[in-house]
């Protein structure tokens, strides 16, 4: 079976709070003679915290708790299971009830969203996100599923993204070491038979190069976590949320060209840290009528979201027909 290959994971469970806040538990899961084993757990600040600590490549379960996961006992032929069940707004697991009575847990797929983005750019293989009922249990349930349900030699033969996955993990699993082997057996028979000596350089070579390959991709992952931990440390406000109240008070007339969360003040340089302006979204767009920007700085200011809301720039431009303008706001 595959899962004897691949048969290690991290799980973790992501508890949603109020503000857009989420509280990280990590914890390694192997899979042994058909069951489940968990290793030590470890609370997180934030998922770039993780990324600073986690072995790469590694596949990830996430499971999903706390606000906004509302979990309830039906039947089939429900309402609220029809609705949750045939739509495409919520993440939903059933779970194993009473008699004809199953848990059904479920959660909008915007509340898990943000963070779910963040691990994404991680570069991390997550196969399998699930809404967790706490109270009734069915974790290991679910994490035993991944284990013997996908991690199957007959999903690897399939042409869908969840063959590609395992293809991935499969192949960071066995292609060092098979190829070390294949390196000392052309090492012995070179002894032997000296014909055989441009196999043994080719085999050389390439694993030379997948060490150089491996280091440098532990390298991008060490410089991936310090520039999100850096372009975390600007921002303590929830960059989806922000986005979308700012979406809903734009007026009509006004066309956006440009939001920008916690953006850079200057161009980067090589070898020199990112400059940015923490806590700070930047609006740039435009209006036909000066009066429509005007009431967009307006409803801005007067929303309690935003701490301070300033126009910084203004201007009509030559020949044409409209007015263009910068707007940075405080979260």
């Amino acid at each position: 079976m595959l899962n004897r290959i691949i048969n290690r994971i991290i799980y973790l469970k992501v508890s949603l709070e109020q503000e857009g806040d989420v509280r990280i538990t990590a914890c390694p899961v192997r899979y042994r003679k058909g069951e489940i084993e968990y290793g030590k757990k470890q609370g997180l600040v934030s998922a770039k915290e993780w990324a600073g600590k986690r072995p790469a490549p590694v596949a990830v379960v996430v499971g999903v708790t706390g606000q906004g996961v509302v979990a309830k006992n039906v039947r089939p032929g429900d309402a609220i299971r029809e609705k949750v069940v045939r739509g495409t707004d919520f993440l939903w697991e059933e779970y194993a009830g009473e008699g004809e009575e199953r848990r059904l847990v479920f959660v909008r797929k915007e509340a898990p969203a943000e963070f779910l983005e963040t691990v994404h750019h991680l570069k991390v293989t997550v196969v399998a996100v699930f809404p967790l009922d706490e109270e009734g249990g069915g974790e290991a349930e679910k994490i035993t599923a991944v284990f013997r349900e996908q991690f199957t030699f007959r999903n690897l033969l399939k042409t869908d993204r969840q063959a590609g996955q395992l293809a991935n993990l499969l192949a960071a699993k066995i292609r060092i070491p098979v190829l070390a082997c294949l390196f000392l057996m052309a090492a012995f028979n070179f002894g032997i038979h000296p014909g055989v000596s441009g196999e043994h350089d080719r085999l050389r070579s390439e694993l030379l190069f997948l060490k150089r390959e491996s280091e440098e991709r532990r390298g991008n992952d060490r410089r991936l976590s310090a520039f999100l931990e850096t372009y975390g440390n600007g921002a303590a406000f929830p960059f989806s949320r922000t986005a979308d109240r700012i979406a809903s008070l734009l007026p009509e007339p006004v066309r956006l060209t440009e939001l920008s969360l916690v953006p850079l003040q200057k161009s980067p340089e090589r070898g020199k840290p990112l400059q940015l302006q923490a806590n700070t979204v930047r609006l740039k767009g435009r209006a036909e009528r000066e009066e429509a920007i005007g009431r967009l700085t307006r409803l801005l200011s007067e929303d309690p979201s935003f701490r301070q809301v300033r126009l910084t720039s203004l201007a009509k431009q030559p020949e044409e027909a409209f007015f263009t303008f910068e707007i940075l706001i405080e979260p």
